[in-house]
C-alpha cells in the first residue's frame, strides 16, 4: 500500500510485541480512533508518543488491509534490552553526578 491516497476505515487497532507493559499504558498514548479513515498524520504522532515512552528501541506502524475494504492499524514495538552492567554504569553515572553537585 504505497499509496498516499489510500485511506482506509481502520476496523481495529492492534499492538504486537508488548511482553513487559500493561496495555492500558501503550493504549493511552494511541490516539487514532476505530471506524474512522486511515489519518497517518495521527498513526505517525502515535508512533511518536510510543517511542517517547523511552521503553523501546523500535516502534513501527503498518496498515494490513482487510477483505471487506476496512484495515488494522499495527503498532509493532520492541523493546530496549539494557544488560546489568548497563544499568549499574548508569546508576554509577547518575551517582557521581548527585554527589559531585
Amino acid at each position: 500500500m504505497c499509496q498516499s491516497n489510500y485511506k482506509p476505515v481502520i476496523s481495529s487497532i492492534q499492538l504486537i510485541g508488548n511482553t513487559r507493559t500493561q496495555g492500558f499504558i501503550l493504549e493511552r498514548e494511541i490516539h487514532h480512533n476505530v471506524n474512522i479513515s486511515l489519518d497517518s498524520t495521527m498513526a505517525i504522532a502515535d508512533r511518536n508518543r510510543l517511542e517517547n515512552l523511552g521503553i523501546f528501541s523500535e516502534v513501527a506502524w503498518k496498515v494490513v488491509p482487510l477483505e471487506d475494504g476496512s484495515a488494522i492499524l499495527v503498532f509493532n514495538v520492541i523493546f530496549v534490552y539494557y544488560s546489568f552492567l548497563h544499568v549499574l554504569m548508569c546508576f554509577y553515572k547518575l551517582f557521581r553526578i548527585l554527589i559531585c553537585t
